[in-house]
């Protein structure tokens, strides 16, 4: 099987992956929110496969272990005729005023009304929607040269766009650090060479967030932890 494909739009990429996965599906709203993106997981309990909705592409996780990125690449003339579209901001046959410095009496309007709007953001009252969260953000080092055998596994499965398994770095970091955790997001990986060698390390990095009335408990950890990491610094 192809490790990856290439589709022309989103009905076109969800059509190719429902092909690829073994299983049927649905969305996954746990896993979605400590992911921080989309994830579609199995309903069948003796099948491990999910789908991760990544914006510009699908990626296809499959039993084996195997991924299979569907990349969408939507079609040069649908976005021109969109572009067109908006680029049209009155009917052809309506009158333009010109100023002296060459804008429409419209734009000038709409520059003011702008203008007008962010100096109300900056002095209006806001609420947030939801209680605000305390994290912290973290960052792992996993080297696929000098590191563990388990590091240079979960290293190649990293290479090989294996990208919820980032989710599981940090989950396990939160454990192991006793950390009441309520959610896990924003998870990246970033990698370095070890000069001009093909293998190096990567930096996973990700937010974590504490548990719901646990707030407190997840600030005093917090602090050991950096108090901790200040010891085997010095």
């Amino acid at each position: 099987m192809k490790t990856s494909y290439t589709v022309n739009s989103v009905k076109a990429a969800w059509s190719k992956a429902n092909e690829i996965i073994p299983c049927d599906y649905m969305h996954d709203s746990d896993r979605s929110r400590r992911a921080g993106y989309d994830i579609y997981f199995s309903t069948n309990d003796s099948i491990i496969a999910w789908i991760s909705d990544l914006g510009n592409r699908l990626e296809v996780n499959l039993p084996n272990g195997e991924s299979v990125n569907v990349w969408i690449e939507e079609e040069e003339e649908t976005a021109e005729v969109e572009a067109e579209e908006a680029v049209e901001i009155a009917p052809a046959d309506a009158a333009c005023v010109w100023d002296e410095d060459g804008n429409t009496v419209e734009a000038e309007a709409e520059a003011r009304k702008m203008i007008e709007a962010t100096r109300t953001a900056a002095r209006m009252t806001v609420n947030a929607l939801h209680t605000p969260e305390v994290c912290q953000r973290v960052s792992i080092a996993i080297d696929g040269e000098y590191g563990s055998e388990d590091e240079k596994r979960v290293y190649e499965a990293i290479r090989k766009n294996h990208t919820s398994i980032l989710l599981d770095i940090l989950t396990r970091y939160a454990e192991t650090h006793g950390i009441k955790w309520g959610s896990i997001w924003g998870c990246t990986a970033d990698h370095y060479n070890h000069g001009d060698r093909a293998v190096g390390h990567y930096i996973v990095s990700g937010y974590i967030s504490g548990s719901i009335g646990h707030e407190i408990d997840f600030l005093a950890k917090c602090a050991e932890v950096l108090s901790e990491s200040a010891e085997q610094h010095k």
